[in-house]
């Protein structure tokens, strides 16, 4: 399997270095070759290297195949892709980690949402990082769930007090 994903990578980034030489029609072949597939990964990759790629079928295979890594490559790097979608595939495997890096990382991500698995996890790592890293973040919320968790170092809970009173004042003298 590795030797195929090799070959594979090996030929797109062929195709891409050296489209002048193809006709459209051997572009459209090999596509049809990768789209048969059905393999998140080969799909990231050519849609992100091939600017006549079929977007939108590429796309629906990196949907279909729920894996948060090219869910995520997606829609950090392939113009116009539905955010929103990848966004609800790395909801629905429940990890903090996922969802934290999603919503840092993703333009347009549902922050809500994301934070609310954080949350729920109570994984203290995630809810300081997120409460520390998003500014859209409820630091009371992170707050809350990191007391909760008894593992509190307070340094870390002084330091998100002091970044929520930073954000109030700065909301107050923007409505000043």
């Amino acid at each position: 399997m590795q030797d195929e994903k090799e070959k594979i990578i090996k030929e797109i980034d062929h195709y891409k270095n050296n489209g002048w030489f193809y006709s459209k029609e051997e572009f459209a072949k090999f596509e049809q070759e990768i789209l048969q597939y059905q393999n998140s990964e080969y799909s990231y990759w050519y849609a992100k290297e091939i600017e006549t790629a079929n977007i939108a079928a590429h796309e629906q295979i990196v949907l279909n195949d729920k894996i948060f890594k090219f869910n995520y490559l997606f829609a950090k790097n392939i113009i116009n892709a539905d955010v929103r979608a990848h966004g609800e595939v790395v909801i629905a495997t429940r990890n903090p980690i996922f969802n934290y890096k999603f919503a840092k990382d993703i333009i347009g991500a549902d922050i809500k949402k994301h934070e609310q698995v954080v949350l729920e996890s109570k994984d203290f790592k995630y809810n300081y990082l997120f409460a520390r890293n998003i500014k859209e973040a409820d630091i009371n919320s992170h707050i809350e769930v990191l007391k909760e968790t008894g593992n509190i170092d307070y340094t870390y809970l002084a330091e998100l007090e002091n970044l929520k009173e930073t954000k109030v004042k700065k909301l107050v003298k923007n409505y000043q």
